[in-house]
């Protein structure tokens, strides 16, 4: 599928600690200029749509598009949000009723509870909120998936947060590890050395597996995971996208130990300003390594 994002607005209703886009220049697109530019990437073959914000079903016209972008074409369409318009009953069923098959909503929950959720969203109530907008969608029988940013404040819960999807009923979540950019570097202690963090990954993994919820993992360099846990990376099954490696490699610090590791191609290695705070031991991966332990 060839895919295409859109991103709708930067409005946001919560101040995300590893917020993204809160110093990027404003945008907020109208429903006829969001239309123009789908009609423009369907006549280029896209039938794949991700829509980003900023917190995009705050636009007045969400459901409006959602059905456009529908009637257009789209056979998959992906939803990042923080469930914003989704506690809402109506906005729910207006958005997925016979849509599931199509729709795929991400939402970001970066707590196991309320104390660590509300701390890195800035809003206070914003994990009781987020919770009813998954139960909304669940109970539309949605094709629901968390997201999770990992960093100083989430990464020893990991475990319980696997539970508290398990009790969610979430079977799908995407884990990254924050990104070292932005805002976040205004807040150094808010990014915990990775190496810290991968025995409570690897542990959110192996319970995760005997819960049957499926996990995939973003931004974690090859060489820290172990040969087991990087097949949860997606990196590894990324394929054509990153041909660019220019692209692929922006914004990341590659040591030349790595141009002789069997995953150089494909492994994200990490941030340039997290290698500035924290450093890093780069330890590549052999051919011949990588084969004996298959």
């Amino acid at each position: 599928m060839r895919h295409y994002r859109l991103f709708l607005t930067s409005v946001r209703n919560e101040n995300c600690s590893f917020c993204s886009v809160k110093d990027d220049p404003f945008v907020s697109l109208s429903f006829l200029d969001a239309v123009t530019l789908l009609r423009e990437a369907r006549r280029k073959g896209a039938d794949y749509l991700s829509i980003d914000g900023g917190e995009v079903t705050m636009t007045s016209y969400f459901t409006k598009l959602i059905q456009r972008s529908v009637s257009l074409g789209f056979k998959k369409i992906v939803v990042n949000t923080n469930g914003f318009g989704f506690r809402n009953r109506d906005f729910t069923e207006t958005v997925l009723e016979e849509r599931q098959h199509i729709l795929r909503i991400c939402i970001s929950l970066y707590g196991h509870n309320k104390r660590v959720h509300d701390r890195l969203t800035n809003v206070k109530g914003s994990f009781d909120a987020t919770i009813k907008a998954i139960k909304n969608i669940t109970d539309m029988r949605g094709d629901l998936v968390a997201s999770l940013v990992v960093c100083s404040e989430n990464f020893p819960f990991l475990k319980k947060y696997i539970g508290t999807l398990k009790r969610l009923k979430i079977k799908t979540v995407i884990i990254s590890f924050v990104a070292v950019e932005d805002d976040v570097l205004w807040k150094p202690s808010f990014v915990p050395d990775i190496r810290d963090t991968i025995p409570f990954l690897q542990k959110a993994i192996d319970y995760a597996n005997t819960k049957n919820i499926s996990i995939s993992l973003v931004f974690f360099p090859f060489c820290v995971l172990g040969k087991y846990y990087t097949e949860y990376a997606t990196e590894r099954y990324a394929g054509n996208r990153y041909k660019n490696q220019k692209e692929f490699f922006k914004g990341k610090h590659i040591s030349k130990q790595c141009f002789g590791c069997t995953y150089y191609n494909s492994c994200p290695g990490v941030w340039e300003e997290y290698y500035k705070l924290r450093g890093f031991r780069f330890r590549p991966v052999s051919a011949r390594l990588h084969e004996s332990s298959n």
